[in-house]
């Protein structure tokens, strides 16, 4: 009997220590998440032809490898700080895992050749709707920001 106390005792300690060092461990882990979404570029090909005058595939392809995202950490009272650079795959998406806060977002280059600008001021972003932008990133979620470009093509 004496035996089967001690081994529960001991159960029981071990778990107790399981559960409080993996608790304090959680709480010193930074809080994750993840930032992603798609480049919306178009139309590449006028749209107003029929048939349509291209295949706008390949070029679209081509825009996506030669553009990136590139992230701003926003501090209060710091200078924006670039952290991440996300890259757009084969179908312009694109994803980046970073610790939770608030970021200022922006395409580079700027598809419209202005490759001077101050992360601060918005850029000549003709036709792009919503870059710059900021977003803030929750740990746990995943928070999606698609970005759209009208070429202005038609």
């Amino acid at each position: 009997m004496r035996k089967l106390f001690a081994m529960i005792l001991t159960g029981a300690l071990v778990a107790s220590f399981l559960v409080t060092s993996t608790a304090s461990a959680a709480s010193r882990i930074p809080q994750i998440g993840v930032l992603s979404g798609h480049f919306n570029y178009g139309p590449i090909c006028p749209v107003i032809t029929i048939p349509p005058s291209c295949d706008d595939g390949p070029a679209l392809r081509a825009v996506y490898r030669s553009h990136e995202i590139k992230i701003w950490l926003l501090v209060p009272n710091q200078e924006p700080k670039l952290v991440r650079t996300a890259r757009f795959n084969y179908f312009g998406n694109y994803f980046a895992i970073l610790p939770a806060g608030n970021y200022k977002l922006d395409l580079w280059p700027n598809p419209w050749g202005t490759t001077d600008c101050d992360p601060e001021i918005r850029c000549d972003h003709v036709g792009s709707s919503n870059v710059p932008a900021n977003v803030s990133i929750t740990g746990g979620q995943i928070t999606r920001f698609d970005i759209n470009v009208d070429t202005g093509i038609r």
